[in-house]
Formats: structure tokens, C-alpha cells, sequence
């Protein structure tokens, strides 16, 4: 490649820091196909690197930025609106249930346990909020929440697991979409914080 480009054979610093911000953004991949014709360009200019070296910015960078944006828009489409929480809540009278993702067993059990009591929790006019981090309609609407508002010990230790078992014969487990990580909570004027992702708190109580 560098003898047909008239370059010689590798001593450019140019190469590296191109490694470099591979590595850097490799999660974004439309940043890295911006920024490697925008790299070759100011190093073509400095003499550093011939034109014809630019070939091969475009089976690399430039023929994918289309794909990556109509896949970063398709994303940002689906996710739907993104608001300010406390601005929706101002007012209102509401519980608000932070989801984990939608494969996880206890994700499913709140879901099932909101069902159920939803109509006691609603009584008074409190509204229910799920904060999450994805799922398609078909997964809430499964547990008839489809209309709701949806604007390493705490996760794998023994009491996890053993309620995890116990969740699971019920709700059994999906596919991991989102934050695995992510510690669930529910939260309103009496606010619940989850000691570890198993814990299953009272929703009616909490509303």
C-alpha cells in the first residue's frame, strides 16, 4: 500500500494516533469515520502523506458515514422524546419505577406486581412512571402496562440468586438490552432505595 501510494514504508506518527482515536471512539463509529478523512486531509496538506494515500479513506471512512447516520437516526427515532423528568412530574401525583433491562427476572416481577395492584395504586389519582431502558410495546403491553408513561454484590450476590430462582419459575429471563449493571429503584415522596437488585418492594405502600 505504501509503495502504490509513492510513500515510503512505515515511519508516521500519523499512523498511530489514527489507532489511537480507532480505539478512542470505537464505541461511536460515526465519529471515527468523520474524523479519519478529516486527519488524512490536514496530513496530506503538511506533505506527510501523498493524495493518492487517500484512497483509502473512502472504502474506510466515507462510504459508511451514510449507513452510520441513518442507524444513529433510526436509534434516536425509535428511543422516542426525551424530556425532563422533574418538569413532566411538577404537579402531579406520581410513582415513579426505575426499571433495570427488560431481560432481567426482577424487571419482569415489578412489571407483574404493577399490573396487579395497579388499579389500588391508581385509586387516588396517582400516576404510574417507568423509567427504563428499553423494550418494545410488545413486552409492556405482555403485562398490560402498554399505556403507562415511559418517558457486584448488589447484582450477583447469594440473596440475588435465590431470589432470582424464586422470581424466575414465574417471570422466567430474557435477552440482556441495556445496562445490565443498572440498580433498579422506585421512587415518589416516600422514596424506596434498593439494597441489591432482588430487593421487591410494596408499590400500593409507596403510593
Amino acid at each position: 500500500m505504501f509503495d502504490w501510494a509513492g510513500m515510503t514504508r512505515p515511519n508516521y506518527p500519523e499512523l498511530w494516533q489514527c489507532i489511537a482515536m480507532i480505539v478512542g471512539v470505537y464505541g461511536v463509529g460515526f465519529l471515527g469515520k468523520l474524523f479519519g478523512p478529516i486527519g488524512f486531509v490536514q496530513s496530506a496538506l503538511e506533505g506527510r502523506f501523498t493524495w493518492w494515500f487517500g484512497v483509502n479513506n473512502i472504502t474506510n471512512d466515507l462510504i459508511w458515514l451514510a449507513p452510520f447516520f441513518l442507524i444513529l437516526k433510526g436509534a434516536w427515532t425509535d428511543a422516542g422524546p426525551v424530556g425532563d423528568l422533574g418538569s413532566f412530574l411538577r404537579g402531579r401525583n406520581a410513582l415513579v419505577i426505575f426499571l433495570r433491562h427488560a431481560g432481567c427476572t426482577f424487571c419482569r416481577e415489578t412489571l407483574a406486581d404493577l399490573s396487579q395492584q395497579r388499579k389500588q395504586i391508581e385509586a387516588d389519582g396517582t400516576k404510574i412512571v417507568l423509567v427504563h431502558m428499553g423494550g418494545t410495546e410488545e413486552f409492556f403491553a405482555a403485562y398490560g402496562m402498554a399505556d403507562v408513561e415511559r418517558a457486584l454484590w448488589q447484582l450477583l450476590g447469594p440473596g440475588v440468586w435465590a431470589r432470582g430462582l424464586a422470581s424466575f419459575r414465574k417471570h422466567g429471563v430474557g435477552l440482556l438490552e441495556g445496562d445490565g449493571f443498572q440498580m433498579p429503584g422506585a421512587f415518589r415522596v416516600k422514596e424506596y432505595r434498593h439494597a441489591s437488585a432482588g430487593d421487591r418492594p410494596d408499590y400500593c405502600h409507596l403510593s
